[in-house]
């Protein structure tokens, strides 16, 4: 909230707070991703979920453009994760969603933010998630 960028978004409340596995992707772009815990939205706006963003920086302007503010459906209290797809779209881990239930679930979204899967897992919590093509080939560098 605040600081030296101003935020070129048509969201009310567009900063992530409590955010989770934050990076430049690809690294060394201008394009940063993250996972939104938003504890600091979710005080003014209870209802709030987690989201996954996309941010686009200009150092030069000192503005910071969101071109991805994808609702997940649901609010984790702690972790989670974000991973761009080769696909164009997006891959976000809830991690705690309930405490007392205890169960995780991970969202992909399209380029455009829609959901077009959900994974949710019962009775454990998810630090980190990540897709995988299959278990041979090597991580993208």
């Amino acid at each position: 909230m605040g600081g030296d960028f101003k935020a070129i978004a048509d969201d009310p409340y567009p900063w992530f707070s409590y955010q989770h596995d934050v990076g430049f992707d690809p690294p060394g772009s201008n394009r940063l991703i993250l996972f939104d815990d938003g504890h600091r939205r979710r005080d003014k706006f209870p209802k709030s979920n987690n989201r996954g963003q996309v941010w686009e920086l200009d150092e030069q302007a000192m503005t910071a453009k969101l071109v991805l503010n994808a609702d997940v459906g649901v609010y984790a209290q702690a972790v989670g994760s974000a991973q761009s797809l080769s696909n164009g779209g997006y891959s976000f881990e809830s991690g705690i969603i309930d405490p007392a239930a205890l169960f995780c679930r991970t969202t992909e979204v399209a380029a455009d933010g829609e959901i077009v899967y959900t994974q949710q897992a019962d009775g454990i919590l998810t630090y980190r998630s990540f897709r995988v093509p299959d278990l041979y080939t090597p991580p993208r560098k």
